[in-house]
C-alpha cells in the first residue's frame, strides 16, 4: 500500500493520467472521542503530503469530521477541537439529560468559530468525499458531501449520537443520525459502491476488540431516550454492536475485501470513551500520528535495503 500511494502521488503531481489505473479509497471510522486516534493518523498523512493522493475519502461519525478537516488542510485545527471543546462541559454534561452530548455546540465550532471548517477548501480538494450516516429508518447511506447544500449539517448528522443527542439532522437527502448505528465498519458498502483497487481503513479501536452486548441498564436507558424513533430504527440501534462484530469478523477473515489491496491502521489499546483528560486524548492522537509515520519510515528503510542488495 505504501509504495502504491507514493507511486500514485508521483503520477498525479506529474499530470500522468495513468494514475487512474488504480482507485485508492480511504475509510475513516467513528468512535466519539476515540476518533482522536484517527485524527492523529490523518495529521501524519497530511505531514507526509498525501492529502490529494486518494480518489475517494469516506468518513463515518467522528471520522466524517476528521476527514473534512483533513481534506481542507486543517488537521491541526480539527485535532484541537478534541483537546479543548469536546472535553468541556459545554459538549459533554451527564446532568443535561435532554442533551448529554451537545452537537449544536460542535456544529457551531465547525460552522462559525475561529476553528470553523473551510468548506470551500474541502470542495476544492481532489478526492470525492462521502459521509456515512444512518437514516431515520435505521439504514446506512453514503452521502456525497461535496454535493450537499450544507456540508456542515451533513457532518453533524453523521455524528449525532442517539440518546445522547436526541435530534435528527435534516439535509436534502432526508433525516439522519449517527453513522455508527448502521455503518460502524462500512467496508462492505465501500467495496460495493466504489470498487477500490486499494483501501486504507482507519479504525479507532484495536482490530481484535469486539463490542460487548448492551447491559440491562443500558438497554433500559436507550429505550427511554429512543422512544420517539421508529421501530425500524430502534431495532437497528439495539443490533448495532452485533452488526459491528459481524463486520469485524468478516474483516478478520478477509472475506469482505473482494481482492482489493487493503491496509489497516488502528490503535494498540482502547481509550475510555468519555474521558476528559486532554493529556490522555493527546497521547492517543499522537500514537496515531506516530504509527502512520512509522509505517512509511519502515517502508523507506526496507526500500533502501532492497536497493543496496
Amino acid at each position: 500500500m505504501v509504495g502504491r500511494m507514493r507511486e500514485k502521488l508521483k503520477l498525479i503531481e506529474a499530470g500522468d493520467v495513468s494514475h487512474g489505473d488504480s482507485k485508492l479509497v480511504v475509510l475513516a471510522c467513528g468512535g466519539g472521542l476515540r476518533g482522536a486516534f484517527g485524527g492523529g493518523v490523518l495529521v501524519g498523512l497530511s505531514q507526509l503530503g498525501f492529502r490529494d493522493v486518494f480518489d475517494i475519502a469516506v468518513g463515518v461519525s467522528a471520522g466524517a469530521a476528521n476527514m473534512a478537516y483533513f481534506l481542507s488542510g486543517q488537521t491541526a485545527v480539527g485535532m484541537s477541537i478534541y483537546l479543548e471543546e469536546m472535553i468541556s462541559s459545554k459538549f459533554i454534561n451527564p446532568a443535561r439529560l435532554w442533551k448529554i452530548a451537545d452537537l449544536d455546540f460542535i456544529e457551531h465550532m465547525i460552522r462559525d468559530s475561529p476553528k470553523s471548517l473551510d468548506v470551500n477548501a474541502v470542495r476544492r480538494s481532489r478526492p470525492e468525499f462521502y459521509v456515512g450516516s444512518t437514516n431515520i429508518h435505521g439504514k446506512g447511506e453514503l452521502i456525497n458531501a461535496k454535493l450537499s447544500a450544507d456540508m456542515v449539517a451533513t457532518l453533524k448528522g453523521s455524528m449525532a449520537l442517539p440518546a445522547f443527542y436526541n435530534k435528527v439532522t435534516y439535509v436534502e437527502q432526508g433525516g439522519f443520525v449517527d453513522g455508527d448505528v448502521s455503518l460502524s465498519l462500512a467496508v462492505p458498502e465501500v467495496m460495493t459502491t466504489f470498487k477500490p483497487t486499494d483501501l486504507l481503513i482507519i479504525m479507532n479501536r484495536p482490530f481484535a476488540n469486539l463490542k460487548d452486548p448492551f447491559s440491562f441498564l443500558q438497554r433500559m436507558f436507550f429505550r427511554l431516550f429512543l422512544r420517539t424513533f421508529s421501530r425500524d430504527f430502534r431495532t437497528a440501534f439495539f443490533n448495532k454492536n452485533e452488526d459491528h462484530n459481524r463486520r469485524l469478523r468478516a474483516m478478520h477473515s478477509g472475506e469482505c475485501f473482494a481482492g482489493a489491496n487493503v491496509s489497516l491502521v488502528c490503535p494498540d489499546y482502547e481509550m475510555p470513551l468519555f474521558t476528559r483528560d486532554a493529556g490522555e486524548i493527546r497521547r492517543f492522537a499522537d500514537s496515531g500520528t506516530e504509527k502512520i509515520l512509522a509505517i512509511f519510515d519502515k517502508s523507506v528503510r526496507n526500500t533502501e535495503v532492497q536497493v543496496t542488495t
